[in-house]
């Protein structure tokens, strides 16, 4: 049995459906595109253009994203940005999380 092919629409590379991931650089594109893992994790490294995680409300320190178990971030779609502080153990510290795409409802579709 094939599987459907299809290409990542950043580094167009083919690849099963199945594996690539719907991403709409955080609300900043209308329409969420698929791109592989490693498209992925370049763009939230480098992050989109325009987009601010925020800062920690405790110590002012820009949240960072969270790679350390980034099988869970394509698991529940969901990256979570973490101070620093907090990332080193530090719970009093903020984190967030933000959908790789926004599911379709009026609501605010970021966690905190």
């Amino acid at each position: 049995m094939m599987k459907n092919l299809s290409y990542c629409q950043d580094c167009k590379k083919e690849m099963s459906e199945g594996d690539l991931i719907l991403f709409d650089e955080f609300g900043e594109r209308s329409e969420a595109k698929e791109i592989c893992e490693d498209c992925l994790k370049q763009a939230i490294i480098e992050l989109p253009n325009g987009f601010d995680p925020g800062q920690c409300e405790e110590c002012n320190q820009t949240l960072q994203p969270v790679l350390k178990h980034f099988d869970d971030i394509i698991d529940e779609k969901l990256v979570w940005f973490s101070c620093p502080s907090f990332i080193e153990g530090n719970e009093e510290h903020d984190t967030v999380g933000y959908y790789l795409a926004q599911p379709e409802t009026d609501e605010v579709t970021w966690n905190g």
